[in-house]
């Protein structure tokens, strides 16, 4: 069962609240007033190592499950799929080059109904993967 499926289990106060029953039983006594303050302080600090050891722990099980899930998801629904398409531009110069980092772009018609009228315009952006001539 996961970690974090029992988390309300690791609370400072469950925690405490566990180890005062458990002390209270191991030591044969009856209230928690006959404890020793010192014992009851080591007991707190004790309960708030743990909470710092359970969130620990929690994020460690993140971490695994993240990992687990891009080892166990195909390449194919994580791996960037870049558009593609040709565009011809007849430039103002004899000589123009265009690189990666400058864009072309265009507004195309869309409908913003299925099969409805074309009322919406929408930038289509460009850029070349190498510079071209």
């Amino acid at each position: 069962m996961p970690f974090s499926d029992h988390r309300h289990e690791f609370t400072p106060e469950a925690i405490r609240k566990r180890m005062t029953q458990h002390m209270l039983h191991l030591w044969g006594v009856k209230s928690l007033s006959s404890i020793d303050p010192f014992a009851r302080l080591v007991m707190e600090t004790l309960a708030s190592e743990l909470n710092k050891i359970s969130h620990e722990l929690l994020h460690a099980e993140v971490g695994l499950l993240n990992r687990l899930a891009g080892l166990l998801t195909p390449d194919l629904l994580t791996v960037p799929r870049p558009a593609h398409g040709v565009v011809w531009v007849q430039p103002a110069d004899a000589v123009a080059y265009m690189a990666p980092t400058e864009s072309l772009f265009f507004t195309k018609r869309v409908a913003s109904k299925p099969y409805g009228e074309l009322d919406t315009r929408r930038d289509i952006f460009l850029s070349a993967a190498d510079t071209v001539k």
